[in-house]
C-alpha cells in the first residue's frame, strides 16, 4: 500500500490512487452546488415565511423551519447509516 502518489519519486504508486485526487474535485463541486441551492432558503425563504403568516404565528413557523434544517441532515445521516449496514455495494459478491 503506497501512501501518496509523488511525480518523480522513488516510491512505487499504486496505479488505481492516482485517479482518486479527481473525486475530491467532483465532491467540492457537489458541496458548492448544494450550498448555493440551500443559501435562497435561508435568505429568502425564512423572509418570505415571515411576511405571509401573521405576526403572532410567524415564530412557530420559523421554529418549524430552523428544527427542520437542523433535524433532516442529523435523520438522513441515521437513515444513511441504516440502509448501508444492510445493503452493499457489491451485493453479488458477499457471501453469506
Amino acid at each position: 500500500m503506497s501512501i501518496i502518489c509523488i511525480p518523480d519519486s522513488e516510491i512505487v504508486c499504486d496505479e488505481s490512487r492516482k485517479n482518486l485526487r479527481y473525486n475530491m474535485y467532483i465532491i467540492l463541486v457537489g458541496q458548492l452546488l448544494m450550498g448555493s441551492g440551500v443559501t435562497p432558503f435561508y435568505t429568502l425563504g425564512l423572509a418570505y415565511i415571515e411576511d405571509s403568516v401573521s405576526k403572532w404565528s410567524a415564530s412557530i413557523y420559523l421554529g418549524i423551519a430552523d428544527a427542520a434544517s437542523a433535524l433532516g441532515p442529523v435523520i438522513g445521516f441515521i437513515a444513511g447509516g441504516v440502509i448501508l449496514s444492510d445493503y452493499y455495494v457489491d451485493f453479488d459478491k458477499v457471501s453469506e
